[in-house]
């Protein structure tokens, strides 16, 4: 009807031409639409053509891996029949999803097993287009990829740069190597998002260096242990970890932040308001000096402290003594001008 509303003019104009085009898109609509009808009503009865779920577990029970890059025919054909039943069981998935017409059905759908095998497959492909490899036959990662909550973290819980999942699932494997208790609780929260924060290098604005992941997934474990961190760090999800471990104040500044604040900022609800008496509006600091042989630094906490400045070192100052304590915290960056935000008790 279209078609044939915006074409009738045209039509009258040129004649045989213009009708034979008409009939020609009014065949093609109709295949397609053929086509479409067809394909959804298989995938509707897919379950009647081939098990995939039961094809899935055959699968994962011989141990087969991922590996773009085998040369060993009989793992690469298992390879390829594994994407291809995954690809299949989201296709499957998809077709029997229908829309969601609550947010709360969508949560809902999120925590289903059924779901469980998109966020397998999006590892999978990530693997797979970086030319990277999944072993099942390391322990650790065979665990990431069977976890459930691991895999979810890795894709609900903000963007991955430059999708480097292998660097990602490489840095979580580590640090659970090293501790088997960040498999759980809130070292498995502040582990997935130590492995997500430092696939893209995190330089510190104190030394201008590369700040250790690992490292820092430890030194947060720690403080956790002792005790010293906010009693809210303990229940921040990923995403929200996220803003506590990407902070770029080194984490001895970190330590000199929790030694050196007032009482009367030590809780959630006040510490952003450290800043306010903590920094001297203009200062020696307004015009940073690089010296790099400067005590204490420019741009560590206690020389920000010392030395004072406007704008920028308030908002650096501010965030960084919020992450030293466990809270989530970022500068935001505005033409001539800095803000800075901090998370507490469900917003910013």
């Amino acid at each position: 009807y279209f078609i044939q509303s915006n074409l009738r003019s045209t039509m009258s104009a040129q004649g045989s031409c213009s009708r034979t085009i008409l009939l020609l898109l009014v065949l093609l609509l109709h295949i397609s639409s053929t086509l479409l009808y067809e394909s959804t009503d298989y995938l509707d009865n897919y379950d009647e053509h081939y098990d995939v779920d039961s094809e899935i577990e055959a699968l994962r029970n011989e141990g087969i891996f991922i590996d773009s890059k085998t040369t060993d025919k009989r793992n690469g054909a298992a390879n390829e029949e594994t994407q291809e039943l995954l690809k299949a069981k989201i296709t499957q998935i998809k077709a029997n999803v229908g829309d969601f017409d609550e947010l709360s059905q969508f949560e809902n759908y999120a925590k289903s097993e059924e779901s469980f095998d998109i966020f397998q497959m999006l590892l999978l492909e990530c693997l797979v287009e970086n030319g990277e490899s999944l072993d099942l036959s390391d322990d650790v990662k065979a665990w990431i990829y069977s976890d459930k909550a691991t895999m979810e973290a890795f894709f609900t819980t903000g963007s991955m740069y430059r999708n480097r999942c292998g660097k990602a699932l490489d840095i979580l494997a580590d640090i659970i190597k090293q501790d088997p208790q960040a498999k759980q609780g809130v070292k498995h929260t502040l582990a997935v998002a130590v492995a997500l924060t430092f696939v893209e290098e995190v330089i510190d604005r104190v030394y201008r260096k590369p700040i250790d992941g690992i490292a820092r997934y430890h030194n947060f474990a720690k403080w956790a242990d002792e005790g010293v961190l906010f009693d809210e760090f303990f229940h921040l999800n990923v995403w929200e970890m996220r803003f506590v471990v990407n902070g770029k104040q080194t984490d001895e500044d970190y330590v000199w932040a929790r030694e050196n604040i007032a009482e009367e900022y030590r809780t959630a609800a006040t510490i952003g308001d450290a800043v306010f008496t903590m920094i001297e509006y203009g200062g020696t600091g307004a015009k940073p000096s690089e010296d790099p042989t400067k005590e204490p630094a420019q741009w560590s906490l206690a020389g920000m402290n010392k030395y004072g400045g406007v704008c920028g070192t308030f908002c650096k100052f501010g965030a960084g003594v919020t992450e030293a304590f466990g809270m989530p915290a970022t500068n935001l960056a505005q033409p001539g001008h800095c803000a800075f935000t901090n998370y507490y008790n469900g917003t910013w």
